[in-house]
């Protein structure tokens, strides 16, 4: 085997050694030069030196503005340091740095130099053949990388524990993610229904039963119809579990068990709710921006990806794209920059096929800011106020009339409303006690009374004309009963020609009214009847100004402050701007500004660089977009880390707050700024999700937490089933269909963070990170080439050497043994052995 592979060797050796006389000779003496791969492994080295740690340059000392290049890292406000690939005209990842073509150039010269050199200037041979096999496995683990790099992709897929799936009686089936608060609305044959998820309790355990003891995944659904209301609690994988709780009127006891208040588990048994697995299809790659859109009303979303966005420099045409004076821009530091990115339709069912969308400007770390400003024909009052304490604290408020979010602020103590008249300026400061509205459609009767007077006697009140009498026995306002915002109920009881039964009139008309039996002694009874329509009610809840009321109108130039402090009558006195008003001992409010008409412009806020997370990456980056229709249309656009479809698919903690722009034909074009998706190779489900803690137990914060661990299941299209179940955990990942798997993030409990916020008990949801590995396996194969290569040549060339050297001294002996015994001196005629003269066995030897 040597022997040919020697004769190869020769044979190869002399072919190139042929051409080497021939103009090919300069060529190959250039590339087997070793000096040539000590500048190629140098430049290497200087490479991936500055692509990866960059370097540090005395920030007084610096030749760039850093501040520009938005990365650097200061110690002691004297080093900062740099990074060439994010300069403005790279804007590189270190992926996208490591797979530019100038490294690539690099590592096809080194390869070139390093195989040209072998066979120019190492033999093939038995001695050679550990380098010959650390060579090849160099050259292996290039080719490996090439692949792995020129076919890499990364992302993250978002997989909720669960969806909820409701299925009415004349309706079609409907299905929603199963997460804190979330609602949908059912028109069924028999009227509108409503949903919400109550609560959701990760770790409920199983009390009855043969499963009792052990823990599931328990949700909680909150069900509003025609009838009364309720609520059914779901177990994962256990629905034999499923059951009903219904409210009563004890405020020592809210809700009952079905099955303890009617006889049955279930209040409705046509109504069929469900768990089932919610499965992610999709991934979203890493450090690849794409902007999706679709006409308002569906629900699948098209992506154009963003080729060549920057990622590490603001581009701005001029300091009026932002709000300069929060964003810290001079003239001295802002530096203007273009950019126009050009995306076109690359996927069926585009809703603009045949228009471009443009990039134009991007922000990598800041938040969009809505402000108001005088002018324009648009009523849309606006009043800015400032209080104070004798101390020199104070505290600023903008207030937006129309907007009920923005119109009150300190937790509804102040307020600002705007009324068209003077009537309406004179109910401003009205108390009103709680209504309620009599309506009978046979007698054509309709009439409103006081909830808390007359109509809360012990007595019934007779309606004039019917047959009808009433009793309010109580009203609750603000009742908290599961839904996304408290509601306000009167419970009446009402007497018929037929029966005595009690109603519960709601405020908010979209929750119906509902009858209930009457029990012994006047006390409700858990059945439901069904609503007797000869009388109808509405209940109307009663109102209190706030202590501190800001009233504008009816002419544009009034402005009123109504103080409703303490027991006595409010006091209304008119207020100006720059005018300081004592509203309570020692605190002042003032007027700082008032306008009526105002129009709002939003444009982002650049966070300076020493209050951003390093961490951030694109989260915080905004664009903005200009769609070329008509006159033309542009929005700027906060990043979202996943498209989700609708607000009720959205994850807690990420936003979802598509751009809208108006088209001339009456459509409405929604956007959204967010990654590249690809589909999985198969849909992928979460079963469960574990959470290990330290010793002592999960207590609230992420350091007691050990590991977390998703349960999966694949889809298996020919099996039609969930199949290859796998954990995968922190450090063990998972492998199904060409990619790999591995967790990424979770979902951890959080507080309510205001009013009307349900909280969360976490564990929802898992994201896991996807990736595919392609080229490994040829790298492996390139190292354990190499390091066989490498063993051989430190302790196998070695011992051949050795051997040859004793086999070459050995037959040298033998050799000369044979030389000496075959001389004529050494032979006579008597056949005896003669020594020459002066020659002994010793000194012969």
């Amino acid at each position: 085997m040597f022997v040919l592979s020697d004769s190869l060797m020769l044979t190869l050796h002399e072919a190139t050694m042929n051409q080497s006389a021939g103009v090919f000779r300069p060529l190959l003496d250039f590339f087997s030069s070793i000096w040539l791969g000590i500048i190629l492994l140098t430049i290497m080295f200087v490479y991936s030196a500055v692509g990866s740690a960059g370097f540090w340059i005395p920030g007084q000392y610096a030749f760039v503005n850093y501040h520009d290049w938005a990365h650097e890292l200061t110690f002691g406000l004297q080093w900062t340091q740099l990074h060439i690939r994010q300069a403005p005209g790279l804007e590189m990842t270190e992926f996208e740095w490591f797979h530019w073509w100038p490294f690539n150039l690099l590592i096809a010269l080194i390869c070139i130099n390093l195989i040209v050199a072998t066979i120019r200037r190492i033999p093939f041979n038995t001695l050679n053949l550990g380098v010959w096999m650390i060579h090849t496995g160099i050259i292996i683990i290039a080719v490996g990388s090439v692949m792995y790099f020129w076919t890499k992709l990364e992302g993250e897929a978002p997989i909720v524990r669960r969806a909820v799936t409701i299925d009415l009686p004349g309706a079609d089936p409907v299905s929603f993610p199963a997460l804190p608060g979330n609602q949908v609305t059912v028109d069924a044959e028999d009227g509108r229904y409503g949903f919400q998820i109550a609560s959701i309790d990760p770790n409920w355990e199983i009390l009855s039963g043969e499963n009792r003891g052990e823990r599931t995944f328990a949700v909680f659904v909150m069900v509003q119809g025609p009838g009364r209301p309720f609520m059914r609690t779901l177990l994962a994988d256990f629905p034999e579990y499923t059951e009903d709780s219904v409210f009563t009127n004890d405020p020592s006891q809210p809700r009952v068990r079905a099955i303890n208040a009617i006889g049955e588990r279930l209040v409705d048994e046509r109504m069929q709710i469900s768990l089932d697995y919610k499965p992610q299809s999709e991934f979203f790659l890493v450090d690849r921006p794409a902007i999706y859109l679709r006409e308002k009303g569906q629900t699948e979303w098209v992506q154009r990806p963003i080729p060549n966005l920057p990622r590490y420099n603001d581009y701005l045409r001029s300091r009026s794209d932002v709000w300069a004076d929060s964003s810290r821009l001079t003239s001295d530091n802002f530096r203007p920059r273009d950019l126009k990115v050009v995306l076109r339709a690359s996927e069926p069912n585009d809703p603009l096929p045949d228009i471009p969308i443009e990039v134009t400007h991007y922000v990598r770390y800041g938040f969009l800011e809505s402000r108001r400003a005088a002018g324009g024909n648009r009523l849309d009052p606006v009043v800015s106020v400032r209080l104070s304490n004798e101390r020199g604290q104070s505290q600023d408020y903008q207030m937006i009339a129309f907007d009920p979010v923005n119109q009150v602020v300190e937790e509804g103590r102040m307020r600002f409303v705007w009324v068209e008249n003077e009537e309406e300026f004179a109910r401003a400061g009205e108390f009103r006690n709680p209504r309620l509205r009599v309506r009978i459609p046979d007698e054509d009767l309709e009439f409103t009374v006081d909830a808390m007077g007359e109509a809360m006697d012990d007595e019934f009140l007779e309606i004039e004309g019917t047959e009808f009498s009433y009793r309010v026995d109580a009203v609750e306002d603000g009742l908290d009963l599961g839904g996304p915002s408290p509601v306000s109920v009167a419970i009446v009881q009402i007497r018929s020609p037929e029966r005595t039964f009690q109603r519960w009139v709601f405020s908010d008309q979209r929750l119906g009214n509902r009858d209930f039996k009457l029990g012994d002694g006047g006390a409700m009874h858990e059945q439901p009847l069904e609503l007797d329509e000869r009388i109808q009610m509405r209940y109307l809840p009663g109102r209190r100004p706030a202590p501190v009321t800001l009233i504008g109108g009816p002419s544009e130039e009034d402005l009123h402050l109504m103080l409703a402090i303490g027991t006595g009558s409010p006091t209304i006195q008119p207020v100006g701007p720059g005018q300081r008003v004592e509203i309570q001992p020692g605190i002042f409010l003032q007027v700082l500004a008032f306008a009526p008409k105002t129009w709002s412009e939003t444009r982002p806020v650049i966070v300076p660089p020493e209050q951003r997370n390093r961490d951030a990456r694109q989260q915080r980056s905004l664009v903005r977009t200009h769609v070329p229709v008509g006159t033309g249309h542009s929005a700027w656009m906060p990043f979202h880390i996943y498209p989700f479809r609708s607000r009720t698919e959205a994850l807690r903690r990420y936003p979802f707050r598509p751009a809208e722009i108006e088209l001339a034909d009456g459509r409405v074009i929604e956007m959204l700024y967010s990654r590249e998706r690809r589909d999985l190779p198969t849909p992928i489900a979460l079963n469960d999700f574990i959470l290990t803690s330290h010793i002592g137990g999960f207590t609230g914060d992420t350091s007691s937490i050990r590991d977390w661990t998703s349960v999966v299941s694949f889809w298996d299209d020919e099996e039609g089933d969930w199949v290859n179940q796998q954990t995968i955990s922190m450090n063990r990942p998972g492998s199904y269909g060409g990619f790999w798997y591995f967790q990424s993030f979770w979902d951890p409990p959080e507080e309510p963070r205001g009013e009307g916020d349900q909280g969360s008990a976490g564990m929802n949801f898992t994201i896991l990170g996807v990736g595919n590995r392609n080229g490994v396996w040829t790298q492996l194969a390139g190292s354990i080439i190499s390091v066989i290569g490498m063993i051989y040549a430190f302790y196998v060339k070695p011992v051949i050497k050795r051997r040859r050297q004793q086999n070459v001294m050995q037959r040298l002996a033998a050799e000369q043994t044979a030389a000496e015994n075959t001389s004529p001196e050494s032979a006579n005629t008597s056949g005896n052995r003669l020594e020459p003269v002066g020659i002994t066995a010793e000194n012969r030897t």
